[in-house]
């Protein structure tokens, strides 16, 4: 541009005559403003006491950010998608985008170790598994208190875990006290083992349907240990793909329910167990049933009496 200005002017020195047309002033005035534009632009690049200043762009957890880079000119190209909402604005100096929603959550694991002196019931976990095998879903363990259901159940999740690998979840369904969990709030609990910060809807139904929703696609096993009865379990039931292990005092039915009625340990497994509540069950059933059925129902009774 400015070759193009000093041989313009040296042109007019040479043929003055030249200068009186008015397309030649025309065209004289365009370059001119054109070197001035270009002027102002390498000024402003090149400007040594320009803010060296660092904008942090923070998205909300709930947006999901497939972009991430640092820009460090006004030149950089950003490529990608926001999912959420967009603002637009001149920002001076290096953006550092940062996308604090997008760290992935732990996986469940929330099944507690089964006891390490487990013994016995060779024959139900066998049964069991040959059904996990064969694709239930919905496996009951039940029998009176004491027995070994949580135990078998728990030595059961250990064994499975690996055909689960979006999680596993433990749910105290407090069966056997005063207020039992609500299945609503069983539900949520659930939920919030993916979405932590997911607002429950109030609507039962609603939220059913949300906890559907959540185990949709995903291979996870519950375990919902101590049930009340049918009425507790039965929304939540978990969709295809998923498979609950539950325990109750309670003989129920459920759609697609492998129930296992577990008796008394036999004298030969008894004697290789540690509990010695299983040992007393299995030499002393009849006492053993009064104490840890028969004596709660008298003492809860003569309570409300």
């Amino acid at each position: 541009m400015l070759i193009f200005l000093v041989a313009s002017a040296r042109i007019l020195d040479l043929y003055p005559q030249i200068g009186q047309s008015s397309w030649v002033v025309a065209i004289g005035s365009l370059a001119s403003l054109l070197g001035l534009y270009e002027f102002i632009r390498n000024k402003a690049e090149n400007d040594p006491h320009q803010d060296n200043k660092t904008t942090q762009v923070v998205l909300a957890p709930e947006n999901d950010l497939t972009a991430e880079q640092n820009i460090n000119s006004p030149k950089t190209k950003i490529e990608g998608s926001v999912n959420g909402p967009v603002f637009s604005g001149n920002i001076e100096g290096t953006i550092n985008i940062n996308p604090t929603g997008s760290a992935k959550l732990p996986t469940p694991r929330q099944i507690p170790p089964p006891p390490s002196d487990f013994a016995g019931r060779k024959i139900e976990l066998e049964d069991i598994l040959a059904n996990f095998n064969r694709g239930a879903t919905i496996t009951g363990l039940q029998g009176m208190g004491g027995i070994g259901k949580t135990a078998l159940a728990l030595v059961i999740a250990e064994m499975v875990k690996d055909r689960f690998p979006d999680g596993q979840i433990f749910i105290e369904m407090k069966g056997t006290s005063k207020n039992p969990l609500a299945s609503a709030e069983a539900m949520a609990n659930v939920i919030r083992a993916y979405l932590p910060t997911a607002q429950m809807p109030e609507n039962l139904n609603s939220l059913a349907g949300l906890y559907r929703s959540v185990l949709d696609g995903k291979q996870t096993l519950l375990l919902l240990d101590n049930d009340a009865n049918r009425e507790q379990v039965e929304m939540l039931l978990p969709p295809t793909g998923c498979a609950m292990l539950i325990t109750s005092r309670q003989k129920f039915t459920l759609p697609g329910l492998k129930p296992r009625n577990m008796e008394l340990l036999p004298p030969s497994d008894s004697a290789t167990s540690c509990s010695p509540l299983q040992i007393g069950l299995a030499t002393k059933p009849i006492i053993w049933r009064i104490c840890v059925d028969i004596f709660p129902l008298l003492c809860e009774m003569l309570l409300v009496s």
